[in-house]
């Protein structure tokens, strides 16, 4: 893509932003009891990143979807490969995994708040089993659909199997993670929050559950605001990731 081509969709990205704000802004009234207006929203993210104990929200609920996500990551890897070493394996326990991957984890949030308390480690257990399918599945995949031809020639090269895994197996592992990382970040934030807003004493989840109870419409948006800032910064990084990780797949 050109630069001028890529400066102008910045260009228009950053004018529809400035466009949704001026009109949110100029509903005024009309909208403020329930999404604030932007003005009110930035002056009550100014209180959130002077103030020591909302500041300190923010971490608790990064460390929280962090954790959360590398457990999921593996033991979504664990699995997949022992399911993909036996196809035995496979058949017998993939209905059930599918049958996992339905469940309505989000609906089940109560359930493990009351069984592992309102501590760090109940958010972790919750965010890890909600998020850990979305990269079991495409780790499976990868495992299962390497190419046949690309293992036989390896083993008619004399690759030994340690050799296979590392420079057959892993390149198309890691192409699965990467692509499906930024899926599971997003989801991993998502539930961290609401384990909070259900019953916590810390987080941004917690803050937007307080600002509601206290009809601070202002510190809800605020909320939801910082933590989308976060989640696109994040999502932005892991592009370029996704692109210095995977550029062996596509040298354009």
């Amino acid at each position: 893509m050109r630069a001028w081509t890529r400066g102008l969709i910045v260009l228009a990205d950053v004018a529809t932003v400035a466009a949704i704000i001026a009109i949110w802004q100029a509903a005024g009234a009309r909208t403020a009891s329930y999404l604030s207006r932007p003005s009110d929203i930035a002056s009550a993210i100014k209180v959130w990143l002077t103030n020591s104990t909302l500041l300190g929200y923010i971490p608790v609920t990064l460390e929280e979807a962090a954790l959360g996500m590398v457990i999921a990551l593996v033991a979504a890897t664990v699995l997949a490969a022992l399911l993909a070493s036996s196809s035995y394996a496979a058949e017998l326990l993939e209905p059930f995994m599918a049958l996992g991957n339905a469940l309505p984890r989000i609906a089940l949030a109560p359930l493990f708040l009351l069984i592992f308390g309102t501590e760090l480690k109940s958010k972790v257990i919750f965010v890890a089993t909600a998020v850990v399918f979305i990269p079991f599945f495409s780790i499976f995949r990868a495992l299962t659909t390497v190419d046949k031809d690309i293992l036989n020639n390896a083993r008619c090269l004399g690759a030994r199997r340690l050799w296979i895994i590392r420079d057959v197996y892993v390149p198309a592992v890691t192409s699965s993670v990467v692509a499906s990382l930024r899926v599971t970040v997003a989801f991993s934030l998502l539930t961290a929050i609401l384990a909070e807003y259900l019953a916590s004493q810390a987080g941004i989840g917690y803050e937007i559950q307080q600002a509601q109870n206290n009809s601070q419409a202002n510190y809800a948006m605020a909320g939801v605001v910082i933590i989308a800032i976060i989640a696109v910064a994040i999502d932005m990084a892991l592009r370029l990731l996704e692109r210095r990780a995977l550029v062996w797949r596509d040298p354009s």
